[in-house]
C-alpha cells in the first residue's frame, strides 16, 4: 500500500502515472506521422485532418484537440530552445517528458530511491 507520504516523495511518478495512456497515445502518434526527421507541415495536417475520419476506434488515439495543443506547444518549445542557443532533442519520449512537465532527472533519482529501498527490504529478509 502506498501512503501518502511515499507519493510526496516521489512527485515525477506521480506526474507519470497521471498521464499513464494519455503520453503512449501521442507518442504513438507522433511515431506514425513522420515528422520527426523532415519538414513535415504538410504531414501533421494531414494527420491532424486524419484524425477526424471517424474510422479508428483505438482509445489512445489523441482527439484533435489535443494534436494541436501539442503543435502549439512545441512549436513555442523549439523557439524557446533556439533562443536558448539549446540542442534541439527529437527523441520522442524527452519531448513528452518535456511537454507534461516530468524532469527526466528527478524521475531517475526517485527511481534509484525506489531501488535503494527495495534493497534494503530485500537484504534485511
Amino acid at each position: 500500500m502506498v501512503t501518502s507520504t511515499e507519493v510526496q516523495e516521489y512527485p515525477e511518478h506521480e506526474k507519470l502515472k497521471a498521464i499513464r495512456g494519455k503520453n503512449q497515445g501521442l507518442g504513438h502518434w507522433i511515431e506514425n506521422c513522420g515528422w520527426r526527421g523532415e519538414k513535415t507541415l504538410e504531414k501533421i495536417l494531414m494527420a491532424i485532418i486524419y484524425l477526424d475520419d471517424g474510422e479508428d476506434t483505438d482509445e489512445r488515439r489523441p482527439n484533435r484537440e489535443e494534436i494541436i495543443k501539442f503543435l502549439n506547444w512545441f512549436m513555442d518549445y523549439k523557439k524557446k530552445l533556439k533562443k536558448q542557443n539549446t540542442f534541439f532533442e527529437r527523441n520522442v519520449s524527452k519531448i513528452l517528458a518535456a511537454y507534461y512537465g516530468i524532469d527526466e532527472q528527478k524521475l531517475d533519482d526517485e527511481k534509484r530511491v525506489i531501488l535503494g529501498s527495495i534493497r534494503k527490504v530485500n537484504k534485511a529478509s
